[in-house]
């Protein structure tokens, strides 16, 4: 029966112009394949791939973080191009974009849009507004930069964002974001991590940015990585303090 209904809706899409199984459709959108460069030059660089299963479309964004970083200039986008570009907030196919242009010495947590919470953080306080923004190259930037102390609690803010990006646009988006390590790399609980999570719509999430302790020897790098560090992949890109990193995914329904 399985087989049957799979093949008559096959032959109704065909029929409407589309060669894909409603049993791959369904398939695609719950697994995700993800592509992560770190200081791309252009998007044809190979950077690292990862694929996850049964994980779901991405609805939200947290950071996480026990060590002291900047962060800056988050885009979400339907083309390479569009996460960066020297003029983001104009494009047609710009869908999400932060700057943090909020008066400098605040509380993130008091921004529009960002609020306190994510699945590990204990605290959100340590998040704040700092004058001036991060640069990376020839990519523009705009506001202030965000901001995160030290911490020996787990901490994390979130971030409000469209729903089902994935879904709602095709089935690919890019996401680009600058990070920078302060003051002094490995401090605070777990050895210094932070990281931008994506979280799905079944409460999955894939973090990228500096990992934590871990068993795997990759504390020092770049990496992308699942709940709890599970499943790191080293970018081969070390983080320096107060060197601005930025890291662009593809990410693939």
């Amino acid at each position: 029966m399985k087989q049957l209904l799979i093949t008559i809706a096959a032959v109704l899409l065909v029929g409407c112009g589309d060669s894909r199984t409603q049993e791959s459709i369904e398939r695609n959108i719950e697994d995700l394949t993800v592509i992560m460069r770190v200081n791309p030059t252009s998007p044809d660089e190979v950077g690292h791939t990862r694929t996850e299963f049964d994980i779901g479309d991405i609805s939200n964004l947290y950071f996480y973080s026990s060590g002291a970083f900047s962060f800056d200039e988050i885009r979400i986008g339907k083309t390479y191009e569009s996460v960066t570009s020297n003029e983001p907030r104009t494009s047609n196919d710009i869908i999400f974009y932060e700057g943090f242009d909020y008066e400098s010495a605040t509380q993130l947590a008091n921004q529009d849009g960002w609020y306190k919470g994510g699945r590990i953080s204990r605290r959100s306080d340590n998040y704040s507004i700092q004058k001036g923004s991060l640069t990376y190259n020839d990519i523009s930037s705009y506001g202030n930069r965000a901001y995160a102390e030290s911490s020996e609690i787990m901490s994390g803010i979130s971030r409000r964002i469209p729903q089902n990006l994935l879904k709602n646009n095709n089935g690919k988006i890019f996401v680009s974001f600058m990070l920078q390590p302060e003051v002094k790399l490995h401090e605070g609980i777990y050895e210094g991590y932070f990281v931008l999570s994506l979280g799905t719509n079944k409460g999955k999430e894939i973090n990228f940015g500096k990992g934590g302790e871990s068993k795997i020897a990759t504390k020092e790098h770049y990496v992308s990585e699942l709940e709890g560090g599970q499943k790191r992949v080293n970018s081969g890109v070390k983080c320096e303090i107060e060197k601005t990193a930025f890291i662009v995914l593809e990410i693939e329904s």
